[in-house]
């Protein structure tokens, strides 16, 4: 069963059972994947595998100590994530030396929040780095000897925030593991682990959410209409983080902002532009990453133009899409995904924001009324 809230990945899930009957099971992992895919979520299921005593396929969920590990409590569980420092010792063993009841509180509320909500990273204030302090503690315990049949399981999570000190650490207790440990990191960026790591690791590649689950998702937790979850998954790209963001946006701005794109490529009139360029050229009310998710929006809408067929998932946008199609039947929607991807990466590289749009915005405009004269042709 899926101990923690899991979207998906039932093929990934299949492969950690059949590694476990297998009886090969290394002592490294390193589960990396794009954001979003469940890599923390799929690291702390693994784990609870190693130690679950009941029959069948694991974890049980059943066992005491699926239930400790749901609530990720158990004793053989070694939870690594960035810490802010607080120690003025630059040999503290201890990670959580200098801090308070306060700063402990906040610690456990984010652990609690990542039991319930295994997507969620753990961000805490002032925590950039994954600390020597961390893996120095972990040294110390990870020798330790527990009961007979338990299997201590450390779970690095986002290890590549380990710095070099960390890193050199680490790897010394790989060189010579202590019996019944198994390592699991997590990141996002497998190129920042250093190779003398990565060789002593299984190297698991997971995939980004299929569209379907994510759409499932977004239905039963927001309980969002097919239409619109189908639309919110495809734009997510597999990543469960960034629909969680788009569902919890109640407003749908990104949506008013799609119609009044459309509006100004079929408007005749120049200033409805330079309104709509001022609108979102204006960093106080919108943000550059909110405007690079807007014409991600675009590009997904774009791209549904180009289909040029009716589809029930689709009538989030039925009536933009309809309406671009009418005015403009032969609309190059290929053409105009790769202007709105220019626009994106000029974004990215801090050109003048209006002067982007404008440029943009312009040219969508040109392409429409160009593919009207072919047609009235």
């Amino acid at each position: 069963m899926k101990l923690f809230p899991i979207i998906g990945q039932d093929n990934f899930l299949r492969r950690l059972q059949n590694l476990l009957s297998s009886g090969r099971l290394g002592h490294s992992h390193l589960f990396t994947g794009p954001e979003g895919s469940g890599k923390d979520a799929l690291s702390l299921q693994f784990a609870a595998m190693l130690n679950c005593t009941g029959e069948g396929d694991k974890p049980c969920g059943d066992c005491s100590s699926c239930h400790q590990y749901k609530s990720l409590e158990h004793t053989a569980l070694h939870l690594i994530f960035a810490l802010p420092n607080k120690s003025k010792g630059s040999d503290e063993p201890d990670p959580y030396k200098g801090f308070n009841d306060d700063d402990m509180a906040i610690v456990q509320a984010a652990i609690a929040a990542k039991a319930k909500n295994p997507y969620q990273p753990i961000q805490l204030p002032g925590a950039n780095n994954i600390r020597i302090a961390s893996i120095r503690k972990l040294r110390q315990d990870v020798y330790l000897s527990m009961n007979p049949g338990i299997t201590k399981t450390v779970v690095i999570l986002e290890a590549h925030k380990m710095n070099g000190e960390s890193f050199n650490a680490l790897l010394k207790i790989l060189e010579e593991p202590p019996d019944r440990t198994v390592f699991i990191l997590t990141t996002a960026y497998p190129d920042r682990i250093p190779t003398t790591i990565l060789s002593r690791c299984q190297y698991y590649r997971i995939p980004p959410i299929t569209t379907a689950d994510l759409q499932g998702h977004l239905e039963d937790h927001f309980e969002l209409p097919p239409p619109e979850a189908h639309v919110l998954a495809r734009l997510s790209q597999g990543n469960v983080r960034q629909a969680t963001y788009y569902a919890a946006d109640s407003e749908r701005k990104w949506l008013e902002v799609l119609r009044q794109i459309v509006k100004v490529m079929l408007s005749k009139r120049y200033s409805e532009l330079r309104a709509l360029v001022k609108q979102l050229a204006d960093k106080k009310n919108i943000s550059e990453e909110t405007l690079q998710q807007t014409l991600s929006v675009f590009i997904l809408f774009l791209r549904d133009v180009g289909v040029g067929q009716s589809d029930e998932q689709q009538t989030i946008w039925q009536e933009e899409r309809d309406a671009l199609l009418a005015w403009s039947p032969h609309f190059d929607a290929r053409e105009a995904v790769a202007r709105v991807e220019r626009c994106k990466d000029a974004l990215d590289r801090k050109v003048y924001f209006p002067l982007a749009l404008t440029r943009l915005f312009f040219e969508l405009r040109q392409m429409v009324r160009e593919t009207q004269k072919e047609y009235q042709q």
